[in-house]
């Protein structure tokens, strides 16, 4: 479909993004495009061809924290109000793409 999980870049459209799914939220974590896979603490908007930087950044209180040594990958959560949380790269969500 020509699509990838979304990249975030400005905090009006992370508003944009977090109203939305509050509304009509249908999971309880979302991924985005942004992971630490290469090296960690260091996160790429991997959806990116070549994967950039994230530099705007809105986390969780206490995130990132690598979830036990585990936590590469990032979702935006029900539980955080839709702020960023590092969790595991397996599990089952929901997600968020964009287009060109």
């Amino acid at each position: 479909m020509d699509s990838y999980l979304v990249v975030i870049t400005s905090a009006q459209e992370d508003k944009f993004i977090r109203e939305h799914l509050l509304r009509k939220a249908t999971s309880d974590q979302y991924w985005i495009g942004a992971n630490d896979v290469l090296a960690e603490g260091h996160f790429r908007w991997m959806s990116k061809t070549p994967p950039e930087d994230v530099t705007y950044i809105n986390w969780y209180s206490g995130e990132p924290n690598n979830d036990g040594g585990k936590g590469n990958c990032v979702v935006l959560g029900t539980v955080q109000g839709f702020f960023w949380n590092d969790i595991v790269c397996t599990i089952d969500a929901g997600f968020i793409c964009e287009q060109n």
